[in-house]
């Protein structure tokens, strides 16, 4: 009797498997409770926590208030201003030295509106109080002029004829900030997408491993009792020892097997703990799904879908618009400005305060003027324009192109989805026949007509049945998320989950 033999009858299978477990790989440390998820609840805590979708998000409120900013330009602006002052101004003539000096105190208060044509309009109200002084060589001689009260109001009308002119120029940085507003959106989109596709691979990967322990366990189970079974009979003397080290033999390797899916399935709970945010994403997790739903049937077509609602074509089409709306105004800076100033005022003056509203001596103008500034090298202007050219053109590339790689990555999903619907269908079939072969194989075996090779081979097929079986279900339900994912229907089923708030 072998170590091996004597160890199973000693020990219950359940510790001889709590023994491999502790030997077969690093020792774990304890660590927080297990979590227990669904694929909705990956989702959610994705949504909540993951740093690249908050990045987006703030990304998009942030070319929001942009939008906002550039929409307040043309609103009515109010400004105003007030001063106190006094000055003295010494001065020499023929009668001798005189000091002249003035108080005066005078403030303004005005609107001011900039409209989408580049004009400059504003109406500004003042009123001021002056007193002169005038000091000869005598000091005795002292002469006060005042106070004296002036008010007015001019109406001030800017308006550029190159540089600034028209609506399309002047409405430029709105139209730009809009079209990165929606590219923001459009990329938050994306990013949440991207993440639901993200955590949902994960998920299932990481349930495919913990079926493959599964799987493997079963295989070690049977494989065990198998050994057990052929080492009694090679103590009853109707097996030899060699035909037991098949047994032996396949009983070492599924422990092999067990480790080495014990591993993956570690790796892939952290993969998923990371992208849910998880603060000990090594910890274990307990997925509540005991196996993927198999997808409906689709309608639709696919290709047509994604390429009217895929993130990626969306916000590829988004930066073509950006680029185009940067061509509004390129190299507008650098144009020569010719401006028109036309403005009217009325003005009164009295000596009180009180006749400056009606008795005092009032008076009216205006006038009109030209401003002129040529820059005396327009590589600057050109420069700028045919960056912005390029850049459309480049913007234009990039939306071909993403529309090819989704055309393409469609294709092979649909016919990822396909394939493995196909697989599960055989090897659910494949699975049912194994099961029985290896059930009459074990019964050839009692009777002593069956070698031992032929029982380990049923074994064998009946667990590749169920890996394969496994590894199409999953193959089926990630193929049809990346589907989702390409077409929008990924974000629009999930769309609660990723909804920004305070929007």
């Amino acid at each position: 009797m072998n170590k091996f033999t004597l160890l199973f009858k000693i020990l219950p299978l359940h510790a001889v498997l709590a023994m491999l477990a502790l030997t077969s790989g690093p020792a774990r440390a304890q660590g927080p409770s297990v979590q227990s998820l669904s694929p909705e609840r990956a989702l959610e805590l994705a949504a909540e926590r993951n740093a690249s979708l908050r990045a987006a998000i703030l990304a998009a409120k942030s070319a929001r208030l942009e939008v906002r900013g550039e929409e307040a330009r043309y609103v009515l602006t109010l400004f105003g201003d007030a001063q106190a002052a006094r000055s003295e101004q010494p001065s020499y003539a023929r009668t001798g030295l005189s000091l002249n000096g003035q108080d005066g105190v005078d403030a303004s208060l005005g609107v001011r509106r900039h409209l989408l044509w580049g004009t400059d309009l504003s109406l500004t109200f003042d009123a001021a109080r002056v007193e002169n002084r005038l000091h000869t060589y005598d000091p005795s001689d002292t002469s006060t002029f005042g106070p004296a009260f002036s008010g007015g109001a001019r109406l001030l009308l800017v308006q550029p004829l190159l540089r600034g002119f028209g609506t399309e120029v002047n409405r430029a940085p709105l139209y730009q900030a809009e079209a990165r507003r929606d590219l923001a959106e459009l990329s938050r989109d994306a990013t949440a997408s991207a993440i639901a596709k993200g955590v949902l691979t994960a998920y299932w990967e990481a349930w495919y491993a913990a079926e493959s322990v599964r799987i493997a366990e079963s295989s070690l189970a049977l494989a065990e009792e198998l050994w057990k079974n052929a080492a009694r009979r090679a103590e009853l003397g109707s097996l030899s020892l060699v035909d037991v080290l098949p047994f032996e033999t396949r009983v070492s390797t599924q422990r092999e097997e067990l480790a080495a899916a014990s591993a993956e399935l570690r790796r892939r709970n952290e993969d998923l703990g990371r992208l849910i945010g998880l603060d000990a994403p090594g910890s274990e997790l307990t997925l509540e799904v005991a196996w993927p739903p198999a997808p409906g049937a689709r309608e639709g077509d696919p290709l047509a879908m994604a390429m009217g609602a895929s993130p990626a074509v969306r916000e590829a089409t988004a930066q073509v618009e950006v680029a185009k709306a940067q061509l509004y105004g390129a190299g507008e800076a650098s144009r020569a400005r010719l401006d028109l100033q036309g403005w009217v005022e009325a003005r009164s003056a009295a000596d009180t305060f009180p006749r400056l509203a009606g008795d005092g001596a009032d008076g009216v103008g205006g006038g009109v003027g030209v401003s002129l500034e040529v820059p005396l090298d327009a590589d600057l202007s050109r420069t700028t324009q045919a960056r912005a050219r390029l850049g459309v053109a480049s913007a234009e590339q990039q939306l071909i192109v993403a529309r090819r790689d989704v055309a393409a990555q469609t294709a092979a999903q649909a016919a990822q989805e396909e394939a493995s619907r196909k697989r599960v269908e055989i090897s659910q079939k494949t699975i049912s026949i194994a099961e029985r072969q290896l059930a009459a194989q074990q019964t050839r075996l009692k009777t002593g007509t069956v070698i031992t090779a032929d029982v380990l081979a049923a074994q064998e097929e009946v667990r590749a049945a169920k890996q394969r079986n496994a590894r199409a279900s999953v193959d089926l339900v990630n193929a049809s998320v990346s589907l989702d994912d390409l077409t929008g229907l990924l974000l629009s089923r999930h769309a609660h989950l990723f909804e920004e708030e305070g929007r």
